[in-house]
């Protein structure tokens, strides 16, 4: 069977002989592209290198998935493994590959790297009765991917469920934030990965740095604004507004607190509308408006580079000039006059 994992062993970057060496463990490409179960040695195999040695372990993960068995059975490894386990994600990390991220101690992404997250899938055949124990199966391998994803990010399972449904890319910005990662991954690469690992860089391409995109506003006074928008949209408007006062809680869902998509999904889920709680991904909902065509109920998008793979906020716009946000840590739900317009969306989305 053709291994997707390789052990390697970089030069240690620490010469006292009291301190544990990193050991370095590359997974890239598809997981068990045969099936663990074409070698029930295989998780053995694996078993045994991990455990020929001791202290903090670093790995690479560059892979868009695979079997999730074999994935689980990595994660539980991992898990156990009694040393730090840190996963760098330096390409991609889809499917099952994120859940082997999950059981790291420390995730760190790659400011160019994507974290996809969705539901299981597979091939089945027979009748209603063999189709229907297929269904029951990947709800059932679904729910036990929830419990990994659950346990690193703290979401709850009703919103990782929807993430799943919707099949849900992150760049590392929006993976850090919603918790499936750490960290960016920043500095030198290590040195096991070079191309030329004897010649000396002296370039900074690999030092990366990152700032999350900020934005600043003044509390303007307004007076509340009045809207005749359908039902839908006076619906959404409304749930928004009860949330006036309501601190923002990253991820949050709830009256204990909410975050900016997490606001608009709770107010449009009032209305019948089921959105993901990702501000970039409900950019991909309903029909998209010219900005200066807006409506009350539309939903209003900031962009950091004005395009979807950017977005970093959304909104509900009331009309007038004003809309109703949950904007940052330690400003709770408010009505306030649309600012930032350089950053915003050419397109609003109107469910």
């Amino acid at each position: 069977m053709r291994r997707f994992w390789n052990w390697l062993t970089p030069e240690p970057h620490n010469t006292d002989p009291d301190a544990d060496s990193v050991r370095v463990l590359r997974i890239s490409g598809t997981i068990a592209e045969e099936s663990w179960f074409d070698n029930d040695t295989t998780p053995a195999i694996f078993a045994a290198e991990r455990n020929a040695g001791s202290g903090p372990v670093t790995i690479w993960l560059n892979s868009p998935g695979g079997d999730v068995v074999a994935a689980a059975q990595i994660y539980n490894m991992l898990i156990d493994y009694p040393g730090t386990v840190t996963v760098n994600i330096d390409g991609i990390a889809a499917s099952a590959a994120s859940v082997i991220a999950m059981a790291a101690t420390k995730v760190a992404m790659s400011p160019v790297s994507m974290l996809m997250i969705h539901n299981p899938a597979t091939m089945a055949v027979g009748d209603k009765d063999e189709l229907a124990r297929a269904m029951s199966m990947l709800e059932s391998v679904k729910e036990s991917i929830i419990n990994a994803y659950q346990l690193k990010t703290g979401l709850s399972r009703a919103k990782l469920s929807k993430l799943m449904d919707a099949e849900t890319w992150m760049d590392a910005h929006a993976a850090i934030e919603m918790g499936f990662a750490d960290e960016l991954l920043t500095g030198e690469r290590n040195p096991a990965f070079n191309d030329k690992p004897d010649e000396s860089d002296d370039d900074d391409d690999d030092d990366y740095s990152y700032s999350a995109p900020s934005y600043s506003y003044e509390e303007p006074s307004y007076s509340a604004p009045s809207y005749s928008g359908g039902g839908g949209a006076s619906t959404a408007i409304a749930t928004a507004q009860s949330y006036l006062g309501v601190p923002y809680v990253w991820g949050g869902e709830s009256y204990g607190g909410v975050d900016c998509s997490g606001l608009t999904m709770l107010a449009w889920e009032s209305a019948g509308v089921d959105l993901p709680h990702l501000s970039r991904a409900q950019y991909s909902y309903g029909t998209h408006v010219p900005i200066g065509s807006m409506e009350a109920g539309d939903l209003i998008f900031w962009s950091s580079n004005g395009t979807q793979s950017g977005i970093y906020h959304v909104a509900i716009y009331l009309g007038g000039g004003q809309m109703i946000e949950a904007p940052t840590f330690g400003v709770p739900v408010r009505i306030t006059g649309v600012y930032s317009w350089g950053s915003i969306m050419p397109y609003a989305v109107r469910l």
